[in-house]
């Protein structure tokens, strides 16, 4: 058997999906790390500083349960001046979530992520986007 052809929809899914093989593959070639402490419930957000001045951001749930967690990270986790506007758009999905300032939360399953380019819309010294 063909080993691709016996990859389940998911993980073909995953293994094609674009926006986040572009974060792996990053000109700007920095490794991601953990920006907030590992909460008791499981819970951690990872970043990574893109070309361009984006952030892409993992909000993880190593948790088990039940139900969802829900995960934030703050612009200042992220690298980001705190009262920063930016957009949100969550790589998974391929769908902008709209813009936010200061941070930003996710419900997130059990052993799952949420993984978000943040890319800022105002001004920031070295950071500027020309958004």
């Amino acid at each position: 058997m063909d080993v691709v052809s016996g990859l389940s929809a998911d993980t073909l899914a995953t293994l094609a999906a674009e926006e986040v093989l572009a974060v792996n593959q990053d000109a700007l070639a920095v490794q991601g790390i953990r920006v907030s402490p590992a909460a008791p419930d499981g819970a951690e957000c990872w970043a990574k500083p893109l070309a361009g001045g984006a952030v892409a951001a993992v909000l993880l749930n190593r948790g088990a349960g039940p139900g969802n967690a829900s995960v934030s990270c703050t612009w200042t986790q992220l690298g980001l001046p705190q009262g920063a506007t930016a957009t949100v758009r969550d790589l998974w999905a391929r769908a902008e979530l709209g813009p936010a300032t200061g941070s930003f939360t996710a419900s997130v399953p059990p052993h799952g992520c949420a993984m978000v380019r943040v890319t800022p819309t105002t001004w920031l010294p070295g950071r500027h986007t020309g958004a």
